[in-house]
């Protein structure tokens, strides 16, 4: 197979990556190199032990039912994750799916305050001023409040822990930043939708204008027959009236 490789023409585009250098010989050198820590724990928080000794049923039934809960949802009306969690007849989710869930929320949060961010930094968001910055670098407890409270209102960042992966580190690193993103997204998206909405209403008003234009342009027309029909009718009443007086 390596005898076949074709280089790549030197006059197509060229990548800003280099070409392949071949640095992992093995599919466990690859993983563990995917799996190295990219930016440190934030390891000032003094509850992280009591809460890893102590803490796991308490926060995961608090996760599970942040997750169930639709008192107070922010996503739109039209939204896939909101009515996975309000319409019966939706495709939900299995509550295993959920429970098991609640559980890994619950340790990568952990892993943000033990082992740090091991995905490409590519992703990794550091807010350094405003309400994005992340207010529970000194408190584990805090930190999985307010996933809680994201949870709870935002379904979508339900559907970031599900998947796993990026978005759900995210979610554990940075709670404040990622509940900002989704509620910007869902105020993109209202948005959005209120325009879509005004055009096609626009796009109506429109047929319907045309359509009242094109009619009355009928009933003109008609009318212009009409009239031309009883002028019609008019003139050969008169030229028989002349027929007649001449007959006489």
């Amino acid at each position: 197979m390596e005898d076949d490789f074709i280089p790549a023409d030197p006059s197509d585009p060229q990548p800003i990556y280099p070409g392949y250098a071949a640095h992992f010989r093995t599919s466990a050198a690859a993983k563990a190199y995917r799996k190295s820590i990219r930016v440190p724990a934030k390891k000032l928080a003094p509850d992280v032990e009591r809460v890893i000794r102590f803490g796991r049923r308490y926060w995961v039934r608090r996760l599970y039912d942040s997750m169930i809960d639709v008192s107070d949802i922010s996503d739109s009306k039209s939204s896939i994750h909101r009515h996975r969690f309000q319409t019966a007849s939706a495709k939900t989710f299995k509550d295993q799916d959920l429970e098991a869930t609640a559980h890994h929320i619950f340790d990568v949060s952990i892993a943000v305050h033990t082992r740090g961010w091991n995905r490409p930094e590519t992703y990794y968001k550091k807010a350094v001023r405003g309400k994005l910055v992340d207010h529970s670098e000194k408190s584990l407890e805090l930190r999985l409040n307010k996933i809680c409270e994201c949870l709870k209102r935002r379904k979508a960042t339900v559907d970031d822990a599900i998947r796993s992966g990026v978005t759900l580190a995210l979610l554990c690193d940075n709670p404040w930043a990622r509940g900002s993103t989704k509620e910007s997204n869902n105020n993109g998206n209202k948005k959005r939708g209120q325009r879509l909405a005004m055009a096609k209403e626009q796009a109506l008003r429109k047929e319907q204008e045309e359509a009242l234009r094109q009619g009355r342009g009928q009933e003109e027309q008609e009318e212009a027959e009409q009239e031309e029909a009883e002028e019609e009718a008019e003139q050969e009443e008169d030229e028989q009236d002349v027929s007649d007086d001449g007959e006489e």
